[in-house]
């Protein structure tokens, strides 16, 4: 059981559903699913607000809610409109029929809004939108006869994924998820990549990003194509799916000592020190028939304990962009780079280790 003390301080992350779900016209916006939503008592703006607060405040699923929710005084349930007790069972019956592209709505209305009030303020000379896949296991699994499916049956475990891609602004303080996509089953992240992009630029505007970079999983020169078409520039992780392009960054960046490195950063991260070393090549025109390819970077990466038993690993990344390397200094670049794991560290690292997502899934 919560403290008290505990308690008070997760009351503090009530303000934002209090203050700013009324504003989001939720109730014009969300279908009530349930057979009679006029006769029901615990209305789904209470539920939405009730579950933002709970989720807020580190609960791991529904019955955590329920817990946390017992515990609201006169004044709290005042400022959520919560006058009925919440139960576990009925927040579940609900949010399972919920319409999720319904919800993906909403949630880029909320960050639309925030932008509108200056909150998404930009603290990079670029407006970066970070993309990545995440897969969340599940025992449950669409009906082969389902009209919209999102889940993937993978016959090697007996559950089934259901993946999304995660787009998340990188070039704002707060690195708030602004979308998530849904993969769907008949393809991964590298077919659905242009349509996120879509859905993405469309949402938020067609010339509201300078540059979109994801890992390895979208690198092809199909959607970097498809990106450039689009309006913003690229950065995308080079790996093995792409051997040629490989070993050619490998070939003219790879032997380049640390000293000759563009620029070099050193960050305290946890019980690390992390050195990030950037090296950075200007392409030919026309280079691997990647004719819109301006820019290879290469990051090299040494991450030492601290104290104790001194363990060193080393890693390199090789990047390839359509950005020209003038339109950075080498820090920036380096920067860049190291943000792009936002959305993992910002977004994705809340759900799996913070909420414990693949081990207690919420719904």
């Amino acid at each position: 059981m919560w403290t008290e003390a505990l308690v008070r301080l997760k009351r503090r992350k009530l303000g934002y559903p209090a203050a700013r779900f009324d504003e989001l016209d939720i109730e014009g916006r969300i279908d009530d699913p349930r057979k009679r939503p006029a006769s029901v008592k615990l209305k789904v703006l209470q539920a939405l607000k009730v579950v933002a607060a709970g989720l807020a405040a580190g609960g791991k699923g529904f019955a955590e809610v329920e817990t946390f929710a017992s515990t609201f005084g006169t004044g709290t349930r005042k400022a959520l409109d919560l006058y009925v007790p919440i139960r576990d069972t009925t927040l579940r019956e609900l949010f399972v029929a919920l319409d999720p592209q319904q919800l993906r709505q909403l949630n880029i209305r909320a960050c639309k809004l925030a932008r509108r009030r200056k909150q998404l303020a930009l603290d990079s000379p670029l407006r970066v939108l970070a993309m990545d896949g995440k897969y969340t296991t599940t025992w449950l699994h669409d009906d082969p006869g389902a009209a919209v499916q999102y889940g993937q049956w993978d016959s090697s475990t007996g559950r089934a994924k259901v993946g999304t891609i995660t787009c998340c602004d990188i070039s704002t303080p707060a690195r708030p998820c602004l979308d998530a996509c849904p993969v769907p089953p008949h393809t991964n992240e590298m077919g659905a990549y242009v349509g996120a992009l879509d859905d993405v630029l469309a949402a938020y505007g067609p010339g509201y990003f300078d540059m979109v970079t994801y890992d390895a999983g979208a690198c092809s020169l199909a959607n970097a194509t498809a990106t450039r078409k689009r309006g913003p520039h690229y950065a995308f992780c080079l790996r093995d799916n792409q051997p040629e392009l490989c070993r050619e960054a490998q070939r003219v960046l790879g032997n380049r000592p640390a000293g000759a490195a563009a620029d070099t950063s050193v960050r305290f991260e946890g019980s690390h020190v992390v050195t990030r070393s950037v090296s950075l090549y200007d392409l030919p025109d026309g280079w691997l028939d990647w004719t819109h390819a301006r820019t290879l970077v290469r990051i090299h990466c040494v991450r030492e304990e601290k104290g104790g038993e001194a363990r060193v690993t080393r890693e390199d990344r090789y990047y390839v962009t359509s950005l020209p390397q003038a339109s950075l200094t080498a820090a920036q670049w380096n920067e860049l780079v190291r943000r792009r794991w936002s959305v993992e560290n910002n977004n994705h690292n809340v759900w799996d280790r913070i909420l414990e997502e693949d081990k207690r899934p919420w719904i």
